[in-house]
């Protein structure tokens, strides 16, 4: 005769939620009584996500108690507990997972978001070019964000041309920006206690060069941190933003983890270049925020990522407040690639075609920088000779699937100003061309498609 089912442990006290910075221990531990009269074994289990299908059993954490990895991000723990005696073992009884959440805690003024500081430390403005400016920021305030949002979209946009090019562990890019006196800075950054050193390009500084010139402060020089619209940092990861068209969006994105710490999507260059190691890293910080685009009456447009480590590139997107992660994706522009639910708009259809075309001209820093030379916002082929891209500029009515004859009328008055030489707002042209060398970490750059090239060294 079989004996009879041994009875479910009971519970009496179940491991708590924690939130520590990188640096101290988090204790998990469950108490839990035999009513069996044999022994309890515990088998704890790990989760990216609040559910107990998918966890992954960790191995040798057997005890009552568990002291979780130290790893950046938000991990959720549970508990297994069974009864055994005499060779039989009872169901289990289950704890209900809970999050560990570990920060990186920086030394000196270098805090995190939702923390404040008074203290930003930059070093002076260096000439580098017309239109390109270096600076150092050795000590910065998260609670500089506010402003950094009120400075960037103070004048709002139409929509950006931009371009990326991941070729094993080379990165291209181009920034396609409005023809104005607004110049560009090298953004230099030093390693912190749990801060990677980084190297960078701030765009859309609202700082021109009689500004500079003059000698006088500036309160968008402190935001420079934060306008970061590519970097590379020193393990070798590297990321950039491109704007994406709102039409193509059904839903704005509000919120992608309600209840996480906020931030706007436009400061994660600074956030991931700071906090990450590789891409996994990357991508777990972005999913532990509750991440939100810009909605100001003056700025309409949502944003996609391309980030990359020397062994792996994702562009990550935002659709319907969810993020999602796209591998093996090595080519970005401005139209959405995540999704068949979306009618993608024009915007860099051709400059995608025709990075997808070279794309082998990639794999040598010079053969990337000829790459991204091919889609500057000068060089393009038209019906009429005109210079300029027929995808961008069109508004919401053009799609990626629209012949190349209904681009025509649009561009016109596009074409037309493009002519004149004149330079304001509905002229375009590549800010930047740039090529990160993950391997070496140098950075090559060319500002304004003046022809000179400037390299840096992150080690130097």
């Amino acid at each position: 005769m079989d004996a009879p089912p041994l009875a479910i442990p009971a519970i009496s006290a179940a491991p708590a939620a924690a939130d520590a910075n990188m640096g101290s221990d988090v204790k998990l531990s469950v108490v839990a009584s035999d009513p069996n009269g044999g022994t309890l074994n515990y088998q704890w289990y790990s989760n990216t996500a609040f559910a107990l299908n998918g966890a992954t059993s960790i191995p040798g954490a057997t005890r009552a108690s568990y002291i979780p990895p130290q790893t950046a991000g938000t991990v959720y723990y549970y508990c297994s507990v069974v009864s055994v005696k005499n060779g039989q073992s009872s169901a289990a009884a289950v704890t209900t997972p809970v999050p560990v959440t570990y920060h990186f805690s920086a030394s000196g003024t270098v805090v995190k978001p939702g923390e404040t500081t008074e203290t930003v430390s930059y070093s002076d403005i260096t000439r580098v070019s017309d239109y390109l400016y270096e600076v150092t920021f050795n000590d910065y305030s998260w609670d500089d964000i506010n402003g950094y949002y009120s400075a960037l979209y103070q004048d709002g946009a139409a929509a950006g041309g931009c371009s990326g090019v991941q070729y094993g562990a080379i990165r291209g890019r181009n920034l396609d920006w409005n023809m104005d006196d607004e110049v560009e800075f090298i953004v230099h950054v030093p390693a912190a206690e749990n801060r990677h050193a980084s190297i960078g390009i701030a765009s859309l500084s609202h700082i021109n060069r009689d500004e500079i010139a003059s000698g006088q402060d500036n309160e968008n020089y402190k935001y420079l941190v934060f306008k970061i619209v590519d970097g590379m940092n020193d393990a070798g990861l590297c990321t950039q933003v491109n704007i994406l068209p709102v039409e193509d969006c059904a839903v704005r994105t509000t919120g992608t983890n309600p209840g996480k710490e906020a931030m706007m999507v436009a400061c994660l260059q600074r956030y991931i270049l700071d906090y990450a190691s590789s891409v996994d890293e990357a991508v777990e910080l972005i999913k532990g925020l509750n991440l939100y685009a810009p909605t100001s009456d003056s700025f309409n447009q949502e944003f996609h990522f391309m980030i990359s480590d020397p062994k792996k590139c994702v562009v990550v997107e935002f659709v319907n407040n969810q993020v999602v992660v796209i591998e093996n994706q090595n080519i970005i522009t401005n139209y959405y690639l995540s999704s068949d639910q979306l009618t993608p708009h024009a915007e860099g259809v051709e400059r995608y075609n025709i990075l997808a075309e070279n794309y082998a001209l990639g794999s040598t820093t010079e053969g990337m920088m000829e790459l991204m030379k091919k889609v500057w916002f000068t060089q393009a082929y038209t019906l009429t000779g005109d210079d300029a891209w027929y995808s961008d500029f069109t508004g919401g009515s053009l799609t990626v699937s629209s012949p190349k004859t209904a681009f025509a009328s649009a561009m016109q008055e596009y074409a037309a100003k493009y002519q004149t030489g004149e330079r304001n707002a509905d002229l375009w042209i590549t800010t930047h061309t740039c090529v990160y060398d993950q391997t070496n970490l140098t950075l090559d750059v060319m500002s304004q498609q003046l022809g000179t090239v400037y390299h840096y060294d992150l080690n130097a």
